[in-house]
């Protein structure tokens, strides 16, 4: 049980470390929306196998939210998840589109 306790702490600080990265990049070096999602998404949630268990898959998420719907969950997260609200429009918009995607 410790192991289980220690394992989820560890994986929502990857988390949160995940979604704090750099310095927001600007539009002309901003990488493609499948690797803004590894970077900052998979420390906690799965995407094709891989990636965290400490929150839902991403797998076929778009077959339930639409890009706009998971913009909002970016933007207002349900509890445990960071925000996404200091992050560019166009990477936020990149990276809800590539997310509900996932069908």
């Amino acid at each position: 049980m410790k192991r289980i306790k220690q394992c989820s702490i560890a994986a929502v600080l990857g988390c949160v470390l995940a979604a704090c990265g750099h310095a927001p990049a600007t539009s002309a070096d901003s990488p493609n929306p499948a690797q803004m999602v590894r970077a900052r998404c998979t420390g906690c949630h799965q995407v094709d196998g891989q990636g965290g268990t400490v929150g839902p898959s991403l797998n076929a998420i778009g077959a339930r939210l639409d890009a706009e719907q998971v913009r909002q969950k970016l933007l207002n997260p349900p509890s445990g998840m960071p925000s996404y609200e200091g992050l560019p429009a166009d990477q936020l918009d990149a990276i809800a589109t590539y997310v509900a995607g996932l069908e």
